[in-house]
């Protein structure tokens, strides 16, 4: 975007590079985020121009993130004449789009919390692909328990994402075959705060440890789920 180039070594690795000596912890004093975090909202700030609403969709909780002061970085990229964050995605990365299209809106984010048991959220636990989504104590932090069901029926965290199996719900990446197709079965009802899988006509519900797939019915409140958006500040 300002010139120069970047060169691809064979066998090389990519690895986030922090100045000064390494700590072994790269959380801001006080903070429960990771440094990255900060860094990553920085970036999408001084150089993703207009697509700095898809590093949002990707990761909501960033909207109010405290970041700093990023004008000295933006009068920088005036004063070298960088190129629009658009131009690099057509001239240089423009494969992107094909393999990662622009993610879809969120329908709904955050902590996603089960009105029969009510102090459990839905979370990952460090499962991995092909292992059934899990349920446990609300904690409020985001991380593992940060899920989106986006307007095409993608339901995610990070870059795991969410499938029916006969009555269970799996994991698995949201890349397939090389490439990431930002839609699925899921739609969410605000009316009823159910979560009806398309694929197999069932709802999400919840035994108090696993999320299973049951027939739906509007007064079981083990299929009702409430949305919390969870914001790192």
């Amino acid at each position: 975007m300002c010139g120069g180039q970047v060169e691809w070594v064979t066998c090389s690795h990519v690895g986030h590079i922090y100045r000064g000596p390494r700590k072994r912890s790269m959380h801001p004093k006080g903070a429960s985020f990771h440094q990255s975090h900060v860094n990553h909202m920085r970036v999408a700030e001084i150089w993703m121009d207009e697509y700095k609403i898809y590093h949002l969709r990707r990761r909501p909780n960033h909207a109010h993130l405290e970041i700093g002061n990023t004008s000295e970085y933006k009068a920088l990229r005036q004063r070298l004449n960088c190129k629009s964050f658009k131009w690099f995605l057509d001239n240089v990365a423009y494969e992107m789009a094909e393999k990662y299209p622009l993610p879809p809106a969120n329908l709904v984010w955050g902590e996603m919390r089960n009105e029969l048991y009510t102090d459990k959220c839905a979370d990952t636990l460090g499962n991995q692909y092909g292992q059934r989504v899990s349920i446990g104590g609300c904690h409020g932090q985001g991380g593992n328990q940060l899920f989106r069901i986006n307007t095409e029926g993608e339901w995610s965290v990070d870059e795991q994402c969410y499938i029916s199996e006969r009555d269970s719900i799996v994991a698995r990446h949201c890349v397939q075959g090389g490439k990431w197709i930002p839609k699925g079965e899921w739609k969410y009802d605000n009316q009823t705060r159910q979560i009806l899988s398309t694929n197999v006509n069932k709802c999400v519900a919840t035994d108090g440890k696993v999320l299973l797939l049951e027939t739906c019915q509007n007064n079981s409140t083990a299929q009702k789920w409430t949305w919390k958006e969870t914001y790192i500040v």
